[in-house]
């Protein structure tokens, strides 16, 4: 990215693409530790090599554009522009720390609120919907369907 006579490398890039790096690789061994299994019979780290796979390979492109200088001109990154981004990793700490004592279904309903009142998603209608589809939807595909168990919380026997 050109600013004034200079080359200034995205730095904001370049950091979520390591910490992202960083993150696919934990996925990766924290997969390969639990069985892989096969296409046809996943077993409890498939998923997570899958994705921890995914994401190291977007997160080596993400560092290549920075380092590259590639991409959209960016204007001066500012204080506020890091607040959603800092919003968000808040959210997701707090999620995995709540996860086993709330459960599933409660800590992901909060978690979807909370991410789109963060997007800027202010009509309650819309919180509504998006919380019963994401987080019911994802519980009923996997807990319901799929046979994987998660985690109850405070919801143990009514489930």
């Amino acid at each position: 990215m050109r600013e004034q006579g200079g080359i200034r490398k995205a730095w904001g890039d370049l950091i979520g693409g390591c910490v992202l790096l960083a993150v696919g690789f934990y996925a990766i061994i924290t997969g390969m530790k639990l069985e892989l299994g096969s296409l046809s019979a996943p077993q409890p780290g498939f998923i997570p090599f899958l994705s921890g796979g995914a994401m190291a390979i977007l997160s080596v492109a993400l560092i290549g554009k920075a380092l590259l200088g590639r991409g959209r001109e960016a204007e001066a990154e500012t204080p506020e522009g890091l607040g959603k981004p800092v919003l968000v990793i808040a959210g997701l700490a707090a999620y995995v720390l709540i996860l086993e004592s709330l459960g599933y279904l409660i800590t992901t309903a909060v978690l979807t609120v909370f991410f789109l009142w963060v997007l800027g998603v202010r009509k309650w209608w819309s919180l509504v919907l998006a919380t019963i589809l994401l987080a019911g939807g994802s519980y009923f595909l996997f807990d319901r369907l799929l046979g994987v168990t998660l985690p109850a919380g405070i919801l143990t026997g009514v489930l």
